[in-house]
């Protein structure tokens, strides 16, 4: 097994070669004038997302708006292998797939310093890996930003949010507000300590959903206010409490969905959270394990299928698939998951975005992995 130099690989891979592998791995990618813009496939899967990954040349460096922050290029493939695998792939194997992929020459590096051969290495490296994960405690890291920012934000209720079903009171506890500068709802994020940490604006325009997706950062006069989504769960500081009396915690996509269903249950039973896109990050996942007190955890992401055993829908099943065994070791887990001939329904919904009746038939009905 050779034993590859990561300096070595970085430096021989130009703006131009990494734009291909992009391209090849389905994130349709377009130059922009400081490196190019490809879709969020580092956690959505190939050819999905939305362009909010970007790659910038001056650094080397890629940064995904909606989830998984900034990354390199051996962290980015080894998401993309995640998902493409099912399964957890070693910096080395993220390492050797670049290699090939490009037919790199003189990229080796000497590890006999080391006194270990490389196989020894990577199992001394795994073991390390799951030695720590026993023993730290979970970190997280993001900024902490001063709230009172958003008192100088007005509260204006969509009407679009209003005709779905979402109530004002629950609007007002999760802080939505309207920023008039750049025309979009504004979606507060707290950590479990209720600290404010991001701040995200939903695009109210067409122009602006097609141009920088639906959801982006907002800036407030010299200061913007993101965060890496994946390093927490969007509404676990107000509903905290009822997971654990209930010992269930249901987990949606979209911040909407969790206050659709404060709108439809009521404050104390909102047992909901949202991981803010369609993966579960491991931090997510130990969020949950050290805080959470629950007995089963129940996915409900959106529909991402039109017709049952289309393609979509083979590829959805097995992502669940999936996703349960990862939860299966601390906990029950079941899935909302519209398996009926006559669909409850529509491509893209949320289980919760066709009401009461129809989420209180798929929660009946959820199917246990």
């Amino acid at each position: 097994m050779a034993f590859y130099d990561k300096k070595k690989i970085r430096e021989a891979l130009s703006t131009s070669d990494i734009f291909k592998l992009v391209d090849f791995l389905g994130g349709e990618p377009v130059y922009t004038n400081f490196g190019f813009i490809a879709k969020t496939i580092c956690h959505n899967g190939p050819g999905r997302g939305s362009e909010k990954l970007y790659y910038y040349e001056n650094t080397g460096l890629m940064h995904c708006f909606t989830n998984c922050g900034t990354m390199d290029i051996f962290d980015f493939v080894s998401k993309i292998k995640c998902i493409e695998l099912g399964r957890n792939i070693t910096f080395y194997e993220s390492m050797d797939f670049i290699v090939k992929f490009f037919n790199l020459d003189g990229v080796e590096g000497d590890n006999s310093k080391l006194g270990i051969s490389t196989k020894d290495d990577l199992q001394i490296l795994a073991n390390y890996k799951t030695l720590m994960s026993e023993k730290e405690d979970l970190k997280i890291e993001y900024k902490i930003y001063q709230s009172e920012v958003l008192d100088r934000l007005a509260f204006v209720p969509p009407a679009s949010w209003l005709r779905e079903g979402i109530g004002i009171e629950a609007m007002k506890k999760y802080g939505i507000k309207y920023y008039g500068t750049e025309h979009k709802v504004v979606i507060p994020h707290f950590n479990i300590q209720g600290d404010l940490i991001g701040i995200r604006g939903r695009a109210m325009t067409q122009e602006d959903v097609e141009m920088f997706g639906k959801y982006m950062p907002i800036r407030i006069g010299n200061i913007m206010y993101s965060h890496p989504l994946s390093q927490n769960l969007y509404g676990l500081n107000y509903n905290l409490e009822n997971i654990n009396k209930l010992g269930k915690i249901i987990i949606f996509e979209g911040e909407k969905s969790v206050l659709h269903y404060e709108t439809m249950f009521g404050a104390g039973n909102n047992i909901s959270v949202a991981t803010c896109g369609r993966s579960l990050s491991l931090t997510q996942q130990e969020i949950i394990k050290k805080f959470c007190k629950v007995d089963e955890i129940i996915i409900a992401y959106d529909k991402e299928f039109e017709e049952i055993g289309d393609d979509n829908f083979v590829k959805n099943v097995n992502f669940l698939k999936r996703l349960a065994s990862r939860l299966n070791n601390f906990a029950k887990v079941s899935v909302l998951f519209d398996k009926d001939k006559e669909p409850k329904l529509k491509y893209k919904d949320a289980p919760i975005d066709q009401g009461k009746e129809v989420f209180e038939y798929l929660y009946n009905n959820r199917i246990f992995l």
